[in-house]
């Protein structure tokens, strides 16, 4: 069995909320009237309050995109990285270089979109991408996301099964992340490690005596 290291995304890797820089582009573009900035962020109030979860959110923003071309998005993620590739924090990279050189698999695990890591991905020289996939047909964003949504139990979920796919031991694998969200996944491994965390997750991982690291200034 081999010892995988799996890392979150946004504030864990890089210093920046690609989901929120996604929704800045496509308005710039026109893609998305400005009104929509509006909605979102009643979203996230709803979302703050817990009246609304972010599978909603995810697949309401989807919802948008539905007869795009994919090509197009291909483009913004280029775009997105330019914006952010300044970003990407060198603590994270030294984690990495380490895992790499006690031979374990470095895998992205991310509740952001496959689509807008790739090219930070590639940049980093990380091959395994593990994140919210967008339902395509001729081409085209159909609307719809692959589920289980790579958030919350989802995430844990797609972890688990490319541990299986790829004979990972998670019982000897790492999981870094910065959310409490994330606590059913942090819970799937033997090696939880709090990254940048909020408040809950600062508290419960002090409580677990779970290893806690800063990447951020």
């Amino acid at each position: 069995m081999n010892v995988a290291a799996f890392f979150d995304f946004d504030y864990v890797i890089v210093e920046k909320d690609l989901y929120r820089m996604l929704g800045e582009e496509l308005i710039r573009r026109g893609k998305v009237p400005r009104f929509r900035l509006f909605i979102w962020y009643i979203w996230l109030i709803k979302y703050r309050l817990n009246l609304l979860s972010s599978v909603d959110i995810i697949k309401e923003n989807v919802r948008d995109i539905e007869g795009e071309n994919v090509s197009l998005f291909f483009d913004i993620s280029q775009s997105i990285f330019k914006d952010g590739k300044n970003k990407i924090l060198p603590k994270a990279l030294e984690l990495i270089d380490q895992h790499r050189k006690l031979g374990h698999r470095v895998v992205i695990l991310s509740g952001n979109f496959s689509i807008l890591i790739k090219p930070f991905a590639e940049y980093i020289g990380v091959k395994d991408i593990v994140a919210i996939e967008i339902e395509t047909k001729d081409g085209k964003f159909t609307g719809n996301v692959i589920e289980p949504i790579c958030i919350g139990r989802g995430k844990t979920y797609w972890m688990r099964k490319f541990a299986r796919e790829n004979k990972i031991d998670l019982t000897e694998s790492y999981f870094y992340t910065d959310s409490f969200y994330d606590l059913d996944t942090l819970l799937s491994v033997g090696n939880p490690v709090a990254v940048n965390p909020d408040r809950n997750l600062g508290n419960f991982a002090r409580a677990m005596g779970w290893k806690i690291i800063k990447t951020r200034v």
